[in-house]
């Protein structure tokens, strides 16, 4: 009899064990607090707190029935006092409360705690209950990284507003059902550049700053976007057209009565209703062209040489510009730069990074950020693409013939040409040595991937790395997509952007997300790149969180292939 109420006992237990797992499981991913307090029950504790090192804003990620205020380890310790000789990790809050602190590690890293206040089922616990809520609160620091990571993403630093990686990603939501209209104002200050070149860049930068606060003041219900160095979109929903037309008269009068500053603005509105959906870009297109008009009613107003601000239709400058960049392809204007990849160990380079560069007529530089987006604007960029990668190629046939060191080449690709249906033909027609192709990476630079493209970009990065060639991930942590790509894309490095690396001297969150960013592709097998590094401190900082290859100005700016290391030159 004993023994079959013990059987039954045991089995109530495993019973309300599995139901704890399954509820625990299910509201890990909804609520936090609820997820802690389900687990409080579990074990009989009177409250609980989730605490990690990670240093962001605040150790406490989640509590409940106790009310802390968010504080940092250091001051933490204060109200804890850690009895490290008690293997269960008891300690007691500065009113005597006992406090059971179950240790959380990821890839055998310490992390944090779950602390349980006054439990008296301690003892519950076992090796499926640890393991499983091992995995859900490491889901909870993971997903406080992401968060931290997206928002560096989608801000600009300097204004605090949104950037162009927010507006891109808010612009798919411009439009909704219950909205009665939509106003969008493209904004310009005028002469920032020639600003930055007389006074410098701190005087462009008060500029900025002064701008978005009168535009704050003007719009303060409206979002607005910081699209470029001195460009910004007001998105304004629900406001009735009078007063859109007015705000944006308002903006450049106040701009130049209260500022440094003059801008120009252009403004266009949309009434929307169910049987009428703007196109958000046309809107933007609109607003665009009425503010190319004020900024060159402005020069004209200056006294400024018409060449200065030159208006065109913009079906007038494709066909001018496809003439041109299609002959200048023809006549070889285009050329390659490299920058070195270092192994920030040995100071060795151990790969090169191709770009392009135009040299228009063979006599006046032009740089990517002009023409690329011309080659995009037109669908031509495959053939930028087509270009780099066969130049690469036959750079590495040249040091093969040479004697020479093979070193990794890297090649920008973008989305539009790697879901081309001409590219893997293209690839198998140039790609005829073997001993080349495992010296050859494609970067991967597209930052923002739809749910309907996916399938065919995993197959086409597939069907590369089947061919022996490297598939990188570039401008990782600029766009959301790019995690995406990292969870279900098989590639073999990562490329970390500048943005994350500025600040990452002197910011304790830049370098908790890029370590953990780091630790994560170890443990996937991905190796990461560095780029943007500029000073000897981002060096140091850099080496002491784990990383191993650098890219950057403080090496190398992109030179040309006889300027990369003496083993090169003719």
């Amino acid at each position: 009899m004993k023994q079959l109420l013990l059987k039954n006992e045991l089995l109530e237990q495993r019973v309300w064990e599995l139901e704890f797992m399954y509820r625990c499981t299910k509201l890990a991913y909804q609520d936090k607090h609820t997820f802690l307090e389900l687990i409080c029950e579990y074990f009989g504790a009177t409250a609980g707190i989730i605490v990690t090192f990670d240093n962001l804003d605040t150790n406490v990620i989640a509590q409940c029935g106790i009310k802390i205020k968010p504080q940092l380890l250091d001051e933490m310790n204060e109200s804890f006092i850690v009895n490290e000789e008690n293997p269960s990790y008891t300690m007691k809050l500065s009113d005597e409360k006992d406090v059971v602190l179950i240790p959380t590690y990821m890839s055998s890293t310490l992390k944090g705690y779950l602390a349980l206040i006054n439990s008296v089922n301690y003892s519950n616990i076992n090796t499926q209950v640890y393991e499983l809520l091992q995995l859900l609160i490491n889901e909870q620091y993971e997903k406080r990284m992401y968060l931290e990571l997206a928002s560096k993403a989608t801000y600009d630093k300097l204004t605090g507003i949104k950037n162009r990686e927010g507006f891109m990603k808010d612009k798919l939501f411009f439009i909704s059902e219950s909205m009665s209209s939509i106003g969008l104002a493209t904004v310009d200050i005028n002469m920032l550049k020639e600003g930055n070149a007389k006074f410098g860049s701190h005087y462009g930068d008060r500029m900025i700053v002064e701008v978005v606060g009168v535009l704050k003041q003007v719009w303060p219900e409206q979002e607005i976007y910081r699209v470029g160095g001195d460009e910004f979109i007001v998105y304004a929903a629900n406001l009735d057209r009078d007063t859109f037309f007015i705000r944006t008269a308002k903006s450049k009068e106040d701009v130049n009565n209260q500022t440094v500053a003059s801008i120009s603005i252009g403004g266009a509105w949309r009434e929307v209703s169910e049987n009428n959906h703007p196109n958000v870009n046309e809107v933007i297109a609109v607003a665009d062209k009425n503010m190319n008009e004020d900024k060159r009613n402005y020069y004209i107003s200056k006294g400024i040489s018409g060449d200065r601000f030159k208006y065109t239709t913009p079906d007038e400058e494709r066909d001018w510009t496809k003439k041109e960049l299609l002959k200048a392809l023809d006549d070889k204007e285009f050329y390659p730069v490299f920058q070195p990849q270092i192994d920030i160990d040995t100071n060795e380079t151990i790969g090169l990074e191709a770009l392009i560069r135009w040299k228009r007529g063979h006599k006046e530089q032009v740089y990517p950020d002009q023409f690329i987006p011309m080659f995009e604007q037109m669908r031509l960029i495959y053939l930028i693409d087509f270009y780099m990668i066969r130049l690469a190629y036959e750079k590495l046939e040249e040091w093969d013939r040479e004697g020479k060191p093979l070193l990794l080449m890297s090649v920008n690709v973008t989305k539009s040409t790697l879901m081309n249906p001409q590219f893997l033909e293209f690839l198998d027609d140039l790609l005829i040595e073997p001993k080349f192709i495992n010296y050859l990476e494609f970067e991967m630079t597209e930052r923002e991937i739809l749910p309907n493209e996916l399938d065919l970009l995993i197959e086409v990065v597939n069907e590369i790395r089947t061919r022996g060639i490297y598939v990188a991930v570039d401008d990782y942590g600029v766009g959301t997509s790019n995690m995406l790509v990292l969870s279900r894309i098989e590639v073999d490095t990562l490329k970390i952007d500048k943005s994350l690396i500025d600040d990452i001297v002197t910011n304790p969150k830049s370098q908790i997300v890029l370590k953990n960013t780091i630790n994560t592709c170890k443990e996937i097998a991905t190796k990461i790149v560095i780029e943007g590094v500029e000073t000897k401190e981002q060096v140091n900082t850099l080496k002491s969180i784990g990383a191993k290859v650098c890219q950057g100005y403080y090496y190398s700016r992109p030179v040309l292939i006889d300027e990369v290391q003496p083993v090169y030159k003719k």
